[in-house]
C-alpha cells in the first residue's frame, strides 16, 4: 500500500505555501511561496466618495460596498484555489489539510473544486504563514500524520 501523500496549504489573504509530509517533516512542494502585492487602501480611494452622474433631486455620493483590498484577496484565494485544483486533476495529493485565519480560510474552501473538497481531511483556522516549516510542524503533529 503506498503511503497517502498530504499536501498543507498554509495561507492568509496575500501569502500562501505549500508543504508536504515526507518521511516524518514538512517539506517544501515548490520552491517558491504565493505572493499578491497589496498597495494600502489609501493609494486606491481618494478623501470624499465619488458623485453619480446624474445631477437630478435625490443626488448622493456612491462609496463602493467592497475595498479594493478585500477584492484583491478574493482575487488571490481564486488563484490559489485554481493551482490546488489542477493538482488535484493531477493527483499530485491525496489528503489536503487547509491553514488560514477563519476569513481567508473560508474564502479559500469556498472556491475549491468539489475533488480538492473532498479530499480535505482537516482545517485549522489560525495565521500561521510567518512560521518555519519545523515551528509549523509543530503545530500540525495531530493533523499531520497518516
Amino acid at each position: 500500500m503506498t503511503p497517502k501523500r498530504t499536501w498543507i496549504v498554509v495561507a492568509d489573504g496575500a501569502h500562501a505555501r505549500i508543504a508536504t509530509v515526507a518521511d516524518g517533516a514538512l517539506k517544501p512542494t515548490q520552491p517558491f511561496e504565493f505572493a499578491a502585492p497589496h498597495a494600502p487602501n489609501r493609494r486606491f480611494i481618494s478623501d470624499r466618495p465619488g458623485a453619480f452622474a446624474d445631477r437630478g433631486p435625490g443626488a448622493h455620493s456612491y462609496t463602493p460596498k467592497h475595498e479594493r483590498r478585500q477584492h484583491e484577496k478574493v482575487i488571490f484565494a481564486r488563484d490559489i484555489a485554481t493551482f490546488i485544483d489542477a493538482a488535484a486533476e493531477a493527483n499530485r495529493f491525496d489528503r489536503l489539510i487547509l491553514v488560514a485565519p477563519p476569513s481567508a480560510l473560508g474564502r479559500l474552501r469556498a472556491m475549491l473544486q468539489p475533488k480538492s473538497r473532498a479530499r480535505i481531511v482537516a482545517q485549522l483556522g489560525k495565521d500561521l504563514i510567518h512560521l518555519s516549516l519545523p515551528q509549523l510542524q509543530r503545530h500540525l503533529v495531530a493533523f499531520a500524520r497518516g
